[in-house]
């Protein structure tokens, strides 16, 4: 389940935040986006909105007391069709994923006839109130709401059914799985409660993407040195999800720690044509957890999409952006 949190930063910027970390420590960071924190700089504000909305699940509306009211050069900020809470309101509720109104600092719930004309749908969806002096129970009780089934349905935006051997300019992916080679007999597993699921085995009907023979990266930080191999792409047009097959191979010194591969943080983001599709979605590993030195990983990483990658570039962006690793050209 992933959520989107939509707030007017001049509104409730800190009651956004404090939502934040308090639904990342019920969910999982990977399930929820807030720009602040998910947007990196210089990437397209919109662009990065726009995908977030669409692969998403639920979206939040922090509304404060000034939400509706807060005025701008022009006048009433809501109603400049320009004004960023005005657009992400409008794309998630033109969307189709359930928009959930979250009242926040005594807010109450705005009238049709205060709203603009395509934000008015909003007025019609239930409200959730969290209070300061009641927040984890209002936020528990919040979490509960999307976690049932007639809130939070699945949603992917759909796109066009791709032929076999669909060329795919540029794939990139940080990853590791099924752990093999020489293993230390002590327990190394990685305990970390926000664990993607494994992946699907493969199957038949995915296509195949032919890789670049060049497709392998070198990270190297001075103190761990890892080599990347992407050695197979496969596309599930049914899902709308890449896999790759991923070898890891740490070559750090042999005094080196291990590499604890359960790390979400490797999972940087995957693009299309730019456009952020977001982190991966399930790893299949099998094994001990921790990469040792001369040890190496392989294994299955799965990506959803929200932009049909037919003739785009698309790139794995991992340990923030560096470096990128390019698949097929």
């Amino acid at each position: 389940m992933q959520i989107f949190i939509s707030y007017r930063r001049e509104d409730t910027a800190g009651r956004a935040g404090r939502l934040f970390d308090a639904l990342v420590s019920r969910l999982g960071t990977r399930n929820v986006f807030q720009d602040v924190t998910a947007i990196a700089p210089g990437t397209d504000f919109d662009r990065e909105i726009t995908a977030a909305i669409n692969r998403c699940d639920a979206a939040l509306v922090i509304i404060g007391s000034d939400w509706a009211t807060l005025a701008g050069p022009a006048g009433r900020r809501l109603d400049d069709g320009d004004d960023y809470v005005h657009r992400e309101v409008a794309a998630a509720l033109s969307s189709g994923v359930p928009v959930v109104p979250v009242l926040v600092g005594g807010a109450s719930m705005p009238s049709a006839d205060e709203l603009p004309k395509d934000l008015q749908p909003l007025a019609q969806r239930q409200a959730v109130t969290i209070r300061d002096d009641f927040w984890h129970e209002d936020v528990d009780t919040l979490t509960r709401r999307l976690r049932r089934d007639d809130i939070v349905v699945e949603h992917r935006r759909r796109w066009p059914v791709l032929v076999a051997g669909a060329t795919i300019a540029a794939l990139a992916v940080i990853g590791v799985i099924w752990m093999v080679g020489d293993r230390d007999g002590g327990d190394d597993g990685a305990s970390n409660g926000d664990q993607i699921t494994g992946c699907p085995e493969p199957h038949e009907s995915w296509n195949t993407i032919q890789v670049d023979a060049a497709a392998t990266e070198t990270f190297d930080d001075g103190d761990v040195q890892l080599v990347f191999s992407v050695r197979r792409a496969m596309l599930d047009t049914e899902q709308d999800r890449v896999y790759l097959d991923v070898e890891v191979r740490n070559e750090s010194d042999p005094n080196s720690t291990a590499v604890p591969y359960y790390n979400q943080e490797f999972f940087e983001s995957l693009l299309v044509d730019g456009l952020s599709q977001g982190v991966a979605q399930c790893l299949t590993v099998e094994g001990n957890a921790n990469l040792h030195p001369d040890q190496r990983a392989i294994g299955l990483v799965g990506f959803d999409l929200t932009e049909d990658p037919t003739g785009q570039p698309i790139v794995l962006e991992l340990l923030s952006g560096d470096p990128d690793i390019t698949v097929t050209r």
